[in-house]
């Protein structure tokens, strides 16, 4: 019985060994599968010349860091046994991360896709996004991040593609430049576990935003839970809404989804506080504070310090500047505003240099300036307006025709208001130029693409009315000319500047109504002058009767020794045309000017620092004063002076 009783038990031991042996092999690889589910993989693809990788590509152009996608039928793609390793398959949703660039301007909208294809090419699962480039100057930035939700059998998942799925305005001259995808997913042997929650186990670093700002990660920790009780962290796969903050924000979605269920938290105590602009200060004044009578107003090289709460932003456009009249003589206050602050500096108005004479004004706008540089980048066309009217650029466009082309490769057209006042001008930069080609009103476009022998046309309502070299024609050097010391240019490195005694524009280009200067020339980038004046001798006249009644002359009385060196001054710098109009015109505004003058001058004479000093004669006998002055001489003005002020009293 005993032995019956041990043996027994023998064989009821070693079956329980045997069956728990059994348990633990069974829950040993059901762990395996948790675990192979658990572990987030992150690969990095990285594309271009001499980049090793197991993707099979198709392309446009191949850089040293980059392959060129444009068309619908440019690829990237991977086998499933290269992304997620011989016997797994994907246990998670698979994210996307590209890095792109832009190439040959602009604009470069389209939509990029990711697939989960079968062995068939077939779609198992799919999903877009849009590329997010919004100008040529971004240069390799985060471009979109697509997710893809896992498929119902993984297992049948064969290859992984990234393809355009919709091109937008990218062409074969103007495409996606992409350089880098970074993948993330997580594996397992086949095996299906459930998602059923998600929770923050740590706090974002930064909660306190501006608006406007991007939500940083930096610090978050996101815990998945399954129902085989196992745990993940996949801060790396979540989504979180919304990624950009504005003010009132206070809390944020957190999304994650696995094997097609989605489970959100939320992370709370987020602050948004509104972006308000404290002040403005001048960075860089002005090139130019002093201008001639008449002469075109510029605040060319002025930059301004936007301080806000939040940061200080350098500017040097996006700001206004107002309160000065160059045909008022004397000292204005030029004001800068931006975002409902000003701030002002000043400008002096002078009849020194003076461009006095007979105006002409051009029949149309016209191209006064051509930069090509040998450095590629630092090119522009610019346009001047001449008309002596202001003109709305909406009927206007440039194009250019690169290599003797007869079809434009660039065009740039004014699809909203843009004024272009007399005498400004207005500037195509390339987007890499220097900060000193970015004057006065200027746009970064592909336009200034050109090589130094590419033809420039300028048009309104699609009639050519400029032209700088033949369209259709590659000049080679033939149209660079010389320099000024007589030296012949090259295709580079030329400045290329409309001769002054050109006043109109002209369809047939003649190498004799440009200056070619050697080497590229920023100096005059922003302005332009021509063969006509800025103002007549009667307005030259006038202006300064207005500085002596109602400029610094009606504000003698107290100042006289101060006022009348600075009218007198004034008074010097007009051509003699002008004074003689001032002399001798009948017309009350220059008979009053000249009375004040004299009066103010026979003070100065014969008070020297004497605090009487006269104010506006109120007698209404400023022509009878002069006759006075000119009879009576210095002695009798002051004793008519003194009887003519008790005469008052």
């Amino acid at each position: 019985m005993g032995t019956k009783f041990k043996k027994g038990f023998f064989l009821f031991a070693s079956a329980m060994l045997l069956f728990g042996a059994g348990f633990s092999f069974l829950r040993a690889n059901d762990n395996e599968v948790v675990g192979a589910k658990a572990a987030t993989t992150t690969e990095v693809v990285q594309f271009g010349s001499g980049k090793t990788n197991n993707w099979t590509t198709s392309y446009q152009n191949l850089g040293s860091d980059y392959i060129g996608i444009a068309t619908l039928s440019h690829y990237a793609s991977v086998t499933s046994a290269n992304l997620f390793g011989e016997g797994n398959v994907l246990a998670s949703d698979l994210q996307v991360e590209f890095k792109i660039g832009t190439y040959g301007g602009s604009g470069q909208q389209g939509v990029f896709k990711v697939e989960l294809l079968d062995s068939q090419n077939n779609v198992l699962s799919s999903q877009t996004g849009d590329t997010n480039l919004s100008s040529s100057t971004e240069s390799y930035t985060q471009g979109p991040t697509i997710t893809v939700t896992k498929p119902a059998s993984p297992e049948n998942i064969s290859a992984i593609k990234v393809a355009l799925d919709s091109v937008g305005t990218i062409t074969t001259s103007k495409y996606v430049r992409l350089q880098e995808l970074n993948i993330s997913f997580e594996t397992g042997s086949g095996s299906s576990v459930a998602l059923t929650s998600i929770a923050v186990t740590n706090e974002p670093t930064k909660k306190a935003y501006f608006d406007g700002d991007t939500f940083d990660s930096t610090g978050l920790q996101v815990t998945a839970y399954f129902d085989d009780s196992s745990s993940n962290d996949v801060t790396g796969l979540v989504t979180i809404t919304p990624s950009t903050l504005s003010t009132g924000t206070t809390s944020l979605t957190v999304s994650y989804s696995f094997g097609g269920v989605e489970k959100t938290t939320t992370i709370t105590g987020i602050t948004v506080e509104a972006i308000e602009l404290n002040s403005i200060e001048i960075k860089t004044p002005a090139t130019k504070t002093t201008f001639g009578l008449g002469s075109v107003f510029s605040y060319a090289g002025l930059s301004i310090t936007a301080n806000y709460n939040n940061e200080s932003v350098d500017l040097t456009s996006g700001f206004t500047v107002t309160g000065i009249n160059t045909g008022v003589i004397g000292n204005q206050q030029a004001t800068i505003s931006f975002g409902g602050k000003t701030i002002t500096y000043q400008v002096k108005v002078t009849n020194e240099n003076a461009d006095v004479g007979d105006i002409v004004n051009s029949s149309e706008i016209f191209i006064s300036e051509y930069i090509e540089a040998s450095s590629g980048k630092d090119k522009l066309v610019e346009i001047f307006n001449g008309t002596g009217s202001s003109i709305d650029l909406q009927d206007y466009s440039i194009k250019e025709f690169a290599n003797g082309a007869s079809t434009a490769s660039y065009t740039y057209e004014f699809t909203q208001e843009t004024i272009l006042l007399n005498g400004e001008t207005f500037c195509f930069v390339n987007t890499g130029a220097v900060a000193e080609y970015k004057v006065g009103k200027y746009v970064e476009t592909s336009i200034a693409y050109f090589n130094g022998d590419d033809a420039v046309g300028l048009y309104k309502n699609d009639t050519l009315i400029d032209v700088i070299g033949v369209i259709g024609q590659d000049p080679g050097t033939a149209w660079t000319g010389t320099d000024a010391n007589g030296n012949p240019g090259s295709t580079a490195d030329m400045t290329l500047r409309r001769a002054s005694s050109i006043t109109s524009p002209n369809t047939t280009f003649s190498m004799g109504e440009w200056v070619a200067i050697a080497n590229q020339q920023s100096d005059n980038v922003g302005t332009h002058t021509f063969a006509s004046h800025d103002v007549t001798s009667l307005e030259q006249a006038t202006a300064f009767a207005d500085y002596v009644m109602t400029g610094i002359g009606s504000n003698a009385a107290g100042s006289c020794q101060t006022v009348y060196p600075l009218l007198q001054t004034e008074y010097n710098y007009m051509i003699e045309d002008s004074k003689s109009i001032f002399g001798t015109s009948t017309d009350t505004l220059f008979v009053n000017a000249r009375a004040r003058m004299d009066l103010i001058e026979a003070y100065v004479a014969t008070n020297g620092s004497s605090t009487m000093e006269p104010t506006e004669d109120k007698s209404g006998n400023s022509l009878q004063n002069i006759v006075l002055i000119g009879s009576l001489g210095l002695t009798a003005l002051v004793g008519f002076y003194i009887l003519n002020k008790k005469k008052e009293a």
